[in-house]
């Protein structure tokens, strides 16, 4: 991460539980992605990070017998509004939500191909 961020890039941050936590340990939710925002915040500080939803709602795990369960700790855009409000919950400023929403890609992207 810190090498990521020296270098000036961003990383999105994805919803699949299975980079967010242990789902079979338990239901993971937009609190347990918003530690992650919260870790990476407290290593480069918010100008790296950004939401890098890459919904999933199709992974299932084919390794078990019977009915497969859905990875992503929250399911589709619409829930994004949650994760927000947690985010404004812990405290992060309308300035940070910008960054993260999607202001520091703009400035990657700009940085990188004009």
């Amino acid at each position: 991460i810190r090498k990521l961020a020296s270098s000036g890039g961003v990383m999105g941050m994805n919803v699949c539980s299975t980079f967010v936590g242990n789902p079979d340990l338990k239901k993971l939710d937009e609190k347990d992605l918003a530690d992650h925002i919260d870790h990476i915040r407290d290593l480069v500080g918010t100008d790296y990070v950004g939401f890098g939803f890459d919904f999933c709602d199709e992974m299932r795990d084919f390794t078990k017998p019977g009915p497969h369960r859905n990875y992503d700790c929250i399911k589709g855009h619409s829930h994004s509004v949650e994760f927000s409000a947690e985010l404004l919950a812990r405290g992060y400023s309308e300035a940070d939500m910008v960054k993260l929403i999607g202001e520091n890609f703009l400035r990657f992207l700009e940085k990188t191909i004009g």
